[in-house]
């Protein structure tokens, strides 16, 4: 049966939305996104390591996982923003991969720190976690690696990424998607 959205509208159901949602940020906002990411990741990680509390720890990781999900889509956006730019892009946006990102990352930045580095690599994970749920508890594993070994590589690759577009003059430019 199908309701005339009027008779819908009269009645007020719906809880309406205060805000459009918004397709394009400055590349600065995006980098303040990405360090509020990562200073999550590293705060979490910090009290995963504190605590004996079992339940602790489980809330952590979760965390970890969805603020590492946020980290890898602005650094995949900025990353793209940045090939744009310097006209080195070539691909469908739509195609557009973590694995391109992370190596544009690397030829963009050749010197990188260890923690950076390995902070990097285990990135690639957020594609495991996000889809992969078969495998969960070993995603899992390798997150506490990460949450254990390299969480503070977050805020080296937003710094990097910070100095470059600040150097370039790109922080005020729009990022669109």
């Amino acid at each position: 049966m199908k309701i005339d959205p009027e008779v819908i509208e009269s009645m007020d159901l719906g809880i309406q939305p205060t805000r459009t949602p918004v397709n394009a940020l400055s590349c600065k906002d995006i980098l303040d996104f990405m360090k509020e990411s990562s200073e999550r990741i590293i705060a979490k990680s910090d009290l995963y390591l504190a605590s004996d509390n079992a339940d602790v720890q489980c809330d952590c990781i979760d965390i970890v996982a969805f603020r590492l999900n946020d980290f890898v889509q602005s650094f995949m956006d900025v990353m793209v923003f940045i090939k744009k730019k310097q006209g080195d892009f070539s691909r469908d946006e739509k195609s557009v991969s973590l694995r391109y990102c992370l190596s544009s990352y690397e030829s963009l930045f050749m010197k990188t720190t260890d923690t950076e580095s390995k902070f990097l690599e285990k990135v690639l994970l957020r594609n495991e976690i996000t889809h992969d749920y078969f495998n969960r508890e070993y995603h899992q594993e390798e997150l506490k690696s990460l949450m254990v070994s390299c969480s503070d590589g977050a805020m080296d690759v937003v710094e990097r990424l910070k100095e470059y577009c600040e150097k370039n003059g790109l922080l005020n430019e729009m990022i669109y998607r």
